[in-house]
């Protein structure tokens, strides 16, 4: 099923109730809850109350919105829903050489079930059949690096908390 973004999904993807459409307003406030979810293992070492993580991590997400609008400003911003829920998002800038992920993000229950490697294949095929490379900066420290390797993104550099990362389709024999 091609999508409103033009992003294909898998038929295995779409025969569970997944879909993917482009965000809107409407959107924000599980998109949030996804971001806070995703973020607040990373606040465990905190005396915080969870009234304070929350409203710290709500406005990361914001920031990190802002952020991603003015940097980004032509990037598909899309939502991934299983069975109408908001379950992820994914925001991609397209540009004729290069299709850089700006941020992928999975409900965490949902990681480790195909799902990002579905979406991710998806990716690096449509954009091997535009001519471009597929990049995304990682955290050095996130389990997903497993996953990006093993579909063929290589280091291109690395500081001390990111790597750069890079798909090139494979060239003809």
């Amino acid at each position: 099923m091609v999508s409103a973004t033009g992003l294909k999904l898998p038929e295995d993807l779409t025969a569970r109730g997944f879909a993917v459409r482009g965000e809107s307003d409407t959107d924000r406030p599980a998109l949030e809850l996804l971001y806070i979810a995703d973020r607040w293992a990373e606040l465990a070492h905190t005396d915080w109350t969870d009234a304070a993580k929350t409203a710290f991590l709500a406005d990361q997400a914001r920031l990190q919105r802002v952020h991603y609008a003015a940097c980004y400003p032509g990037a598909d911003r899309l939502v991934l829903k299983h069975h109408g829920a908001p379950v992820g998002r994914l925001c991609l800038a397209r540009e004729a050489a290069n299709w850089r992920i700006v941020d992928i993000l999975l409900a965490p229950q949902l990681r480790n079930g195909g799902i990002g490697t579905a979406l991710l294949r998806v990716i690096c095929a449509d954009a091997a059949m535009n001519g471009a490379s597929v990049s995304i900066h990682v955290m050095a420290s996130n389990p997903a690096l497993r996953l990006y390797r093993r579909l063929g993104f290589r280091k291109v550099t690395q500081d001390s908390l990111y790597w750069a990362m890079e798909w090139r389709a494979a060239s003809p024999a």
